[in-house]
């Protein structure tokens, strides 16, 4: 148990669980004791020691998006210079990068993926979180007595309010279909930690434009508050603990 940072590592525990663990008892939970990793003893990912609050986390990311992260940290190690980017690239990640070059410096890149609609990621959205709530309403999280969260990951999406106002536009057309809801919702992006009670939410209704989804209508009070974090600051300590504690 780490006495700074209120957090026991199990060894089942995966980084994109400590990183949510750290973010949210860093920022939001300071005083709480949260273990971390599944022990199968119908538990989620975090809880409380006395297993009266538990939070199951999901990262709903895509491959781009783990593509783009890992050119941004190649364009950072080189400084911009389009020749060593590019020869990393090529051998490395052959034909996964459209690079755009001027006077020797990366000024533009893309995936392979190609262009999509800005609502692209509603599907991903909409099966993963159909998974934990299926999970919960057949009491996989049966263990914890009062309060069940989840803990939404997009880090590496590089996305802003948009992309929260559409995890929660799916969640709740998920939860129409269960009796269970999780209590709230926590996202968390490389820069910011979302909290969502969506129990405050009267309405949401999309706003389309040419069949795609570019904004929503939310009636509701005060059902989303916005915090700061460090991230780079989370990171490095999740590196810490999974190489050290685990």
């Amino acid at each position: 148990m780490s006495k700074e940072l209120h957090l026991k590592i199990l060894s089942s525990a995966k980084r994109p669980e400590i990183i949510c663990a750290l973010a949210l008892s860093e920022n939001i939970f300071s005083k709480n004791n949260f273990i971390v990793g599944d022990e199968n003893e119908k538990l989620p990912d975090i809880y409380n020691i006395k297993k009266t609050h538990g939070i199951e986390v999901v990262q709903i990311e895509r491959a781009c998006d783990f593509k783009i992260n890992r050119l941004w940290k190649l364009y950072e190690k080189y400084e911009g210079d389009y020749y060593k980017i590019k020869q990393e690239c090529d051998s490395k990640y052959p034909n996964e990068y459209v690079l755009t070059e001027d006077n020797g410096k990366l000024v533009a890149f893309s995936t392979n993926e190609g262009a999509h609609r800005i609502d692209w990621m509603a599907n991903t959205y909409y099966e993963e979180i159909y998974k934990k709530l299926t999970k919960l309403n057949n009491g996989n999280y049966s263990n914890i007595s009062e309060k069940m969260d989840l803990c939404v990951s997009i880090i590496y999406r590089r996305k802003d309010v948009y992309d929260i106002n559409l995890i929660l536009y799916e969640y709740l057309k998920c939860l129409k279909n269960f009796t269970l809801g999780f209590d709230e919702i926590y996202i968390i992006t490389s820069q910011k930690i979302f909290i969502i009670k969506p129990n405050q939410i009267h309405s949401i209704t999309p706003i389309y434009w040419q069949n795609s989804i570019v904004d929503f209508e939310i009636r509701g009070n005060d059902y989303l508050h916005e915090l700061e974090y460090n991230y780079n600051e989370t990171i490095e300590k999740t590196n810490q603990l999974y190489d050290t504690q685990i």
